[in-house]
């Protein structure tokens, strides 16, 4: 499947803004909780050392693209 219809799949397309919740952090990577049926995931890097994520903290991404094949939703942190 294309991504492109996978995102149309789940309803977002890329560059939507959605909130969720901080699930888990694995690594290099920030999963998150975005109420579809696979997780956003953020890179670690995109968070201020002195604003690590916290899990369980609502937050706002941005969807950069979704990977229905790996089961995930890359997001990006918006820029401020």
């Amino acid at each position: 499947p294309q991504a492109g219809k996978a995102a149309e799949d789940i309803g977002l397309s890329q560059g939507t803004k959605v909130s969720g919740t901080i699930q888990s952090v694995h690594a290099d990577d920030v999963f998150i909780d975005i109420k579809q049926r696979i997780p956003g995931v953020v890179s670690l890097r995109q968070f201020s050392p002195k604003r690590p994520p916290v899990v369980g903290e609502p937050i706002d991404v941005i969807i950069a693209k979704v990977d229905d094949a790996a089961g995930l939703i890359t997001c990006n942190l918006p820029r401020s």
